[in-house]
């Protein structure tokens, strides 16, 4: 399988005048047909509890999706691009508009980190995983609990 990792860094300033330099890794070894489908567009997580949205051609930052109490260990694209998956270290997946950039649903259930979450090939329902165990199947318009797998 090809690897494809990708760094961007951010400055952030804390208002005191300091600063801190922020590392956006994305490490990937699965199919890499998300970046034929959007070449426009690159989605990064990151330990400050944010995921980024970057245009590729520059690298400049185009829009911060912030909300989560922890780190964010997962962010994918929706297969339409309208929509955005994050699964994160507060035990929550929260999914966002790609375009506005406002967070649309937090669905909370896990008793542990979320570790991962993925649409279904239709973007009808969402899958996540937790470091409690289960594995819960959720409806992406609505946030209903449809199964919950342990």
């Amino acid at each position: 399988a090809r690897e494809l990792v990708l760094v961007f860094e951010s400055l952030i300033l804390d208002g005191s005048g300091g600063e801190e330099q922020l590392r956006h890794v994305v490490r990937t070894q699965s199919n890499l047909g998300w970046l034929r489908r959007f070449p426009a567009l690159l989605l990064t997580a990151s330990n400050d509890g944010t995921s980024k949205i970057w245009r590729a051609s520059t690298g400049e930052c185009i829009r911060s999706l912030v909300g989560h109490q922890n780190f964010v260990g997962s962010a994918v694209f929706s297969c339409d691009g309208k929509r955005i998956l994050t699964a994160s270290g507060d035990c929550t997946a929260k999914l966002w508009s790609t375009e506005s950039g406002r967070c649309s649903l937090t669905l909370e259930g896990h008793q542990d980190m979320v570790c991962s979450a993925v649409f279904s090939g239709d973007g009808e329902h969402i899958v996540t995983a937790s470091g409690d165990c289960t594995a819960k199947l959720w409806n992406a318009n609505t946030g209903q609990i449809g199964r919950a797998h342990v």
